[in-house]
Order: C-alpha cells, then structure tokens, then sequence
C-alpha cells in the first residue's frame, strides 16, 4: 500500500505545466484525461494526479496550517503515492524539490507535518525522504 503526501501550491497549476514538470524530471504521463503520472527509478515508484478538488477534503485546522507554511491561499493539489519500496520518498523529494522551483509549494504528509520549500530542499541534499526525517526526529 502506498504512503500519501500531499503537494500544495498557492499557484493555479495547469494541466500542461503539471505534465512539463512530470516529463522534465524524466516522470511519464499515465492519463491525461484524469491527470495521473508516474516517476519510477528502479523498483522506486512515486504515482502523481493533479486533482485540486481534493483541497476542498481538507479541515479547517489543515488549511490554516498549511496557508501558514505556504504563505498563501491553498489554489492547487498534487497527490503523490510513494511505494514503501526503499527509496521511493526520495524519488518524491525530487518531484517535490522540482516544483518547489517553479512555483511556491509545501508538502503535507496528510496527519500532522507540512514541509516547506526550503525543508524540501533541505531532504534533498540530504539524500532523505519525508518519513524518514520524521523516524529520525522521534
């Protein structure tokens, strides 16, 4: 079963720029009509959908926390599922780390952590995924 994370943008993303990033870090497009992709290096695998309905899923505490880190209004919503396979979050960080560079964005692990642009960026030198900087810090 896959591990969700949430990608949130304060950006209205489109299909089309969610679908260059996906091929610009070497992700293929699985769906265009339901906006559904994947990256896979390896047995690593990370699936992503752009689906900002799913934003509307989302308490009011969430929001609040994850506007805060944002710094803006919630506009746009990437699902990632990343495979438990080992490996496969730091796949994530990569997609993630990639549209932190062209739009601003944080990454909810869907309970109770929001990770920054800059935290992404900090998993990504670190060679790290986002549970695995959790399971160190418990």
């Amino acid at each position: 079963m896959p591990k969700p994370f949430a990608l949130i943008s304060s950006s209205d993303i489109k299909a089309q720029d969610f679908f260059d990033i996906l091929r610009e870090i070497g992700g293929i497009i699985e769906d265009t009509e339901a906006l559904e992709g994947r990256l896979s290096r390896g047995e690593e695998q990370v699936w992503v959908c752009l689906d900002n309905g799913l934003l509307k899923d989302y308490e009011a505490d969430e929001v609040a926390l994850i506007s805060q880190k944002l710094g803006g209004k919630p506009q746009s919503h990437i699902l990632l599922d990343v495979s438990r396979t080992e490996g496969s979050e730091r796949l994530a960080v990569e997609f993630a780390y990639a549209c932190a560079e062209r739009w601003p964005c944080v990454v909810y692990n869907l309970r109770d952590k929001v990770f920054s642009a800059q935290d992404v960026a900090q998993l990504r030198h670190a060679g790290v995924g986002f549970e695995e900087v959790l399971q160190k810090t418990s």
